[in-house]
């Protein structure tokens, strides 16, 4: 088999995983939102949306950002064949990872209980439930960055799916038995993560045997401190938490500005608008072979390009499909939240530029460009706060999906102009008009999985 069959091949299978962990996990947690949107309030929903936006600004105890170097560095040294520093560099993230969850959680569960005014009861409350996620997240970030190094996107996608099959029940139970509110969604929210951990633990032992047998005979070299919190690994974590900060500003912009029940149509459209772009995206499964390629200039640009292509066009199929079909269905199942569909129509329209920034998320990972990347996302949060305020204040509550496009495309075109100067890669019309040898192979393995699909329905039928 050709190198460039087993990158599609490979490729194929990481994305079709990852589609079908979506659509599923989509699927699930619609009738999980039936459930929770039919127990609770706009104002409730907005609460949970708040308190999960502000939770989000202490994941800076986590290392934010820190996965995909991690992840960009396991990958490197599984394909070197040195399994005892790939190990060694697993242990090492796991036992940081676990030291700041628990400071960040007694952080967390003490300022609950502090006399501030502005917290509400039921708002502290949901802190301190949800702060409990903060115990689970070194074995969930862990998992993930083994499964993702040693390209097993099923398992990668299998806890995901586990996790939202998990919170289903779990609201199930919670709001049968109890009448807790918002406090029951936290709560299930919470179970579902101990759970999908727990049932994938054996998964991930085997993935840990595999990479401890590898043995290039290179020298051991162990891991300081020092090694997560400089260079590349801290402007990563930088640029993850001012993302987050960013994202967290503009929801208090619009409470302050409009109110909660702003913030909960605003969170309704926003989140819809996410699982649409997640049914397709190539950003989880290239990273790691992106880096095994970034030595290849060739190989690497081809590959990029190529998954800026399929993307484009899957976003914007699934797009149009979703503009029409959203705005019908939202409105029958939800109609309280049907004013979010206007906020909606707006905010798909950033699906196109969403498919050109999924890929250079990738290409700054692999490259170690984190610096770059930290100065590109503090000035998407400059743009979020500057038109916020302005185009809410202009256009009412329409001007947050304005913004919303806006930041989007000035974020996208930035990060492009500045990966076209350092890495050398320019995107031309050609490159997605034409069809050429490596879209037959793409376009020939498709087919042959589809017939491989219908014969076997043709077998369950005939049997």
């Amino acid at each position: 088999m050709s190198e460039t069959k087993k990158i599609v091949n490979l490729v194929g299978s990481g994305v079709s995983w990852s589609s079908f962990q979506t659509i599923l996990t989509r699927f699930l947690g619609f009738f999980s939102a039936l459930l929770i949107l039919s127990r609770l309030s706009v104002f409730e929903y907005g609460l949970i949306e708040l308190s999960l936006a502000s939770l989000s600004i202490f994941s800076i105890f986590l290392l934010p950002g820190i996965q995909p170097v991690v992840i960009s560095d396991i990958s490197e040294l599984i394909q070197k064949k040195n399994g005892k520093q790939a190990v060694e560099h697993l242990k090492k993230y796991f036992n940081i990872q676990l030291l700041l969850s628990l400071f960040a959680f007694i952080v967390i569960f003490f300022i609950s209980y502090l006399p501030i005014d502005a917290f509400q009861e039921s708002s502290r409350v949901l802190v301190r439930v949800l702060s409990l996620s903060f115990l689970i997240s070194p074995w969930r970030q862990t998992f993930q960055v083994v499964f993702s190094s040693v390209l097993d996107f099923k398992a990668r996608n299998l806890i995901n799916i586990l996790e939202e099959v998990s919170k289903f029940l779990f609201l199930l139970f919670m709001f049968r038995f109890f009448e807790l509110g918002p406090v029951s969604v936290a709560f299930a929210i919470i179970a579902s993560q101990f759970a999908s951990v727990f049932i994938m633990s054996k998964k991930y032992k085997s993935k840990i045997s595999f990479i401890k047998n590898l043995d290039s005979g290179e020298e051991f070299k162990y891991l300081s401190f020092n090694h997560y919190i400089l260079g590349q690994s801290f402007w990563a974590m930088a640029g993850s938490y001012v993302n987050t900060f960013g994202q967290t500003c503009r929801l208090w912009i619009i409470k302050f500005l409009l109110g909660t029940e702003a913030v909960g149509l605003f969170s309704l459209a926003q989140s819809l608008y996410g699982h649409i772009v997640a049914v397709f995206s190539v950003t989880a499964v290239i990273s790691p072979i992106l880096t095994r390629f970034k030595d290849d200039f060739l190989k690497f640009k081809r590959i990029v390009l190529k998954s800026i292509k399929y993307q484009l066009i899957a976003s914007c199929v699934i797009g149009l499909v979703s503009f029409f079909l959203i705005p019908v269905l939202i409105p029958i199942f939800f109609p309280e939240y049907a004013n979010s569909m206007s906020l909606f129509k707006i905010i798909i329209l950033a699906i196109i530029p969403s498919a050109f920034a999924t890929v250079f998320t990738s290409m700054y990972q692999s490259m170690n460009l984190q610096r770059s990347l930290f100065f590109a996302i503090s000035f998407k949060n400059i743009s979020i706060l500057f038109f916020s305020f302005i185009f809410i204040k202009i256009f009412g509550v329409f001007g947050i999906a304005y913004e919303y496009v806006l930041t989007t495309v000035i974020f996208t075109l930035s990060r492009y102009l500045n990966l076209k100067k350092i890495a050398n890669v320019s995107i031309n019309l050609n490159d997605f008009i034409s069809f050429d040898q490596d879209d037959r192979l793409v376009f020939n393995e498709l087919i042959k999985k589809i017939n491989i699909l219908f014969k076997l329905k043709k077998r369950e039928k005939v049997s």
